[in-house]
């Protein structure tokens, strides 16, 4: 995610970061099937050129909320738009949200949650969702329940 949010590509500019640091908004909304209603899952990491690794300044839910670039802008003095700060960023979804807008620190809170919301009948485990998804990203083969239990009596 580092080189993601230092515009770091590896066919330009011979891989080198395009910029020094960044405060990036990485967001995704979706929508209950039956009613409609949106849901919006969010992170706001920040990137040093450096540091070896993103720092993640919030993760957020935001219920009943669809995400939209407008409600971040500002002008500056010459007229032209600009993203605010992760700091106006988390103030301004308290302001919109109320209630209805979460903060964690913690990654397996944050999942539990966003997991809880989008199905909220039956949630999955959030750290068995984790450790799932980390298999996957790492392109580790999952074995079978049954496949392990013969790996033990071997």
């Amino acid at each position: 995610m580092l080189s993601y949010c230092l515009g770091q590509i590896s066919d330009f500019e011979r891989g080198e970061p395009r910029r020094d640091r960044s405060e990036t908004i990485l967001a995704l909304t979706f929508r209950d099937q039956e009613t409609g209603a949106p849901i919006t899952i969010g992170l706001l990491p920040e990137a040093d050129r450096g540091e070896r690794i993103e720092t993640v300044r919030a993760r957020f839910v935001a219920r009943n909320y669809a995400f939209s670039f407008a409600d971040f802008l500002s002008r500056d003095k010459d007229g032209d738009e600009f993203v605010v700060p992760h700091a106006e960023v988390i103030e301004r979804l308290k302001k919109k949200c109320g209630k209805n807008v979460t903060f964690h620190t913690s990654s397996t809170q944050y999942v539990a949650e966003f997991l809880s919301a989008m199905r909220p009948q039956t949630p999955p485990d959030a750290r068995l969702f984790l450790r799932s998804f980390n298999n996957a990203v790492l392109a580790r083969e999952i074995p079978a329940a049954r496949e392990l239990d013969g790996a033990a009596e071997s």
